[in-house]
């Protein structure tokens, strides 16, 4: 019901408002560097990929860039090497316009790009798609990253006067209500857009019943993987179901979609923790030692 994006928007806003504009700029910036260095990385492994595929393909060598067009493509809209770093890309964007604009004082501007949304959501929703225009165009910082981010500083800033105002049989009658209108929605649309109406109350009253219940699943299997692996498993879940459907191609074997992400979760959990034990293996072996007097 395509909620977990716009879920990842939600919570990187609300881990980032801090109240004082200096911690916000200063969190903003760590969080810039860390997004700009892991989306160099995830581009030039999915750059690597690509090349050995189209080698074992007889394909030839297939260049970055074919034009000056495509490296602004990428550098907006994360797009050319793989879909999955869209979401980094806005997500780098988002950023960078907040701590801008905290640092001109201008921060009061955050609370208009919701009309950014109900903009490229709405009123620009079907014209873009007669234009067959890529679907960056439609998905990007400007219509998704900024407004969601934007809604999780809100929350973080609301949260008590939220808690307040809505008790916990509300929360739950609200829930299931834009629940059920979210699927009416999905079924009378079918085919087409917008899809995205009641998926901005639905998401925001589910992040605020996660936030109502903060120690549900408190050191379960699944929070701990939610810990330290989400980012590994979103930006590398399509570079694993590529080897594995590549791979079936050769034999002529087809596999169900639902049997393809069964496969490709664990394998991408896996690749996640060689990836994490690897960079602390590194940075251990890296960092300075100290001997006993």
């Amino acid at each position: 019901i395509y909620t977990a994006v716009p879920l990842f928007f939600v919570i990187t806003g609300y881990f980032l408002y801090k109240g004082d504009s200096n911690d916000i700029i200063a969190s903003g910036k760590k969080q810039l560097r860390k997004v700009v260095r892991t989306t160099l990385i995830a581009s030039l492994v999915y750059y690597i990929y690509k090349i050995i595929i189209s080698y074992l393909s007889g394909d030839g060598f297939i260049p970055p860039f074919y034009s000056i067009y495509d490296v602004i493509i990428w550098i907006v809209f994360g797009f050319n090497f793989s879909g999955p770093l869209w979401y980094m890309t806005a997500l780098g964007w988002s950023l960078l316009i907040i701590i801008i604009l905290y640092k001109l004082g201008w921060q009061k501007l955050l609370y208009l790009t919701p009309l950014s949304f109900i903009i490229y959501n709405v009123i620009l929703a079907y014209p873009l798609r007669e234009l067959s225009l890529p679907w960056y165009f439609e998905t990007n910082f400007v219509s998704s990253g900024l407004p969601w981010i934007s809604v999780g500083m809100f929350i973080k800033k609301s949260e008590r006067r939220i808690e307040q105002i809505i008790s916990n049989t509300s929360l739950w009658a609200i829930f299931a209500i834009t629940l059920a209108l979210r699927y009416i929605e999905q079924y009378c649309f079918v085919g087409a857009e917008p899809r995205a109406l009641i998926n901005v109350p639905l998401v925001i009253i589910i992040f605020v019943i996660c936030l109502r219940y903060k120690s549900f699943g408190n050191n379960s299997c699944i929070a701990n993987l939610g810990r330290s692996h989400p980012t590994n498993i979103y930006l590398y879940h399509s570079l694993v179901g590529g080897i594995i459907l590549f791979g079936c191609s050769q034999y002529q074997i087809t596999i169900p979609d639902s049997i393809c992400a069964a496969i490709v979760y664990p394998l991408t959990l896996l690749l996640s923790v060689i990836i994490i034990k690897t960079k602390a293996a590194f940075s251990a072996h890296n960092s300075p030692q100290t001997t006993p007097n």
